[in-house]
């Protein structure tokens, strides 16, 4: 390499090696600090979902859902929202109620792009456990057989399998509304519901002309 110095041409030589090793050690050493300062990053939380509707809504749907007879209900702590949304296909309304329900779904879709983390708000008349995801890992009973050594029954006793959440959409003057339940409860055992409310004199019910429930799932 040549550069200009004083109107002279002057040589350049290559970086010695020692300069690139030099180098090449200052550079691996800004990966790694950027690697362990990614790595040290706390993960952030999801939000808490904190909408009183939503918990009336869910207190309500609960008690027409699968393992409501048990007594002690297992619920993962984290809203429901890659179920939710590829299931809401299922939803088919017609004229009126479409036009009439839209907003609500609208914002159902929205509302399930992002996990929520659920508090202990709901108003049901029995126990229930608010687990983590990975928690929920843990359960794997078959269908035919779960012994008394399970530790899954040792931690919920009462329970048989979980539920899952979605968050609830609303439209603007928050009634009606749409939310989401699915169930675990072991292996080709599960299922999950779509439910329509209305508010009606300050107290949620299904939406008129419904049962609540307008469409789901079951294996």
């Amino acid at each position: 390499m040549t550069a200009v110095v004083g109107g002279r041409r002057k040589t350049m030589g290559a970086p010695s090696l020692r300069v690139r090793e030099l180098i090449g050690a200052i550079v691996l050493a800004l990966i790694g600090a950027t690697r362990v300062h990614a790595q040290q990053q706390p993960v952030r939380a999801p939000d808490p979902y904190r909408d009183a509707d939503a918990y009336e809504i869910y207190s309500l749907v609960l008690s027409h859902e699968w393992g409501w007879n048990a007594a002690r209900l297992v619920i993962r702590e984290t809203t429901s929202t890659d179920s939710a949304l590829e299931g809401a296909q299922c939803i088919q309304l017609q004229d009126e109620e479409q036009n009439k329900f839209h907003p609500a779904i609208e914002d159902f879709v929205q509302v399930n792009k992002s996990v929520r983390t659920l508090l202990p708000m709901l108003n049901i008349a029995k126990p229930y456990d608010l687990v983590s995801e990975a928690e929920l890992k843990a359960f794997t009973p078959s269908v035919l057989h779960v012994t008394e050594e399970d530790v899954w029954k040792q931690r919920h006793p009462g329970a048989e399998g979980y539920l899952e959440l979605s968050s609830v959409g609303f439209n603007d003057n928050r009634s009606p509304a749409l939310v989401y339940v699915s169930h675990c409860c072991g292996t080709l055992c599960a299922g999950g519901s779509f439910y329509l409310l209305e508010k009606k004199d300050g107290k949620w019910q299904a939406a008129k002309g419904t049962t609540g429930m307008i469409c789901g799932w079951i294996s």
